[in-house]
């Protein structure tokens, strides 16, 4: 499944702007945070990749430890 948007521009005389926003539930499903540095890489001319220059902090997985009560052979 695709998420729409639209492409702004902000025209300024010195500084035109373009704007692209992220939905938020595309936004909550990477965990995009507020200030996060990315960068835009060209793929191809219909393609730009969104690339996180600082990856988010990996999830803690639980450990499972197990105990075993069979004896050595």
């Amino acid at each position: 499944m695709g998420y729409q948007g639209k492409i702004q521009l902000v025209d300024r005389p010195n500084n035109p702007q373009w704007h692209i926003n992220i939905p938020n539930a595309l936004a909550k499903a990477i965990n995009l945070q507020k200030g996060e540095e990315i960068e835009w890489e060209i793929e191809s001319r219909t393609v730009l990749v969104l690339v996180r220059t600082t990856p988010p902090a990996g999830r803690k997985l639980k450990t499972v430890t197990t105990t075993s009560t069979r004896t050595p052979e």
